[in-house]
């Protein structure tokens, strides 16, 4: 089972990279976008928070966080709207504390 959630999340972190390697004239438009969620992810990993660190979606409309000491798959399917949502972004991060953190932004 873990390894069926492993493929599926390998496939979408595929699927968002594939997304960010886009022409240059269409990468200016969203550039902004690029690493909120990783942004999000290692703030939240640093500090250790285990809640909204708040700021900009970066034009996404939902977040969803979450956090395991299992392993960065099990942080993103604990985020919020997980299987509800399309993900847009996903950012995962191991905290000093040996805590993966995540966070999922979606459309």
């Amino acid at each position: 089972m873990r390894w069926i959630v492993f493929v599926i999340v390998m496939l979408i972190l595929i699927a968002v990279c594939l997304w960010a390697v886009q022409p240059a004239a269409a990468q200016q438009r969203f550039m902004y976008r690029q690493g909120v969620a990783q942004q999000k992810a290692s703030h939240a990993a640093i500090h250790r928070i285990r809640g909204h660190v708040g700021g900009s979606l970066g034009g996404y409309r939902y977040e969803g966080i979450g956090w395991s000491s299992h392993s960065p798959q099990d942080a993103i399917r604990r985020c919020c709207y997980w299987g509800k949502r399309r993900p847009g972004q996903i950012g995962v991060q191991r905290g000093p504390d040996g805590v993966w953190y995540a966070t999922v932004l979606y459309q």
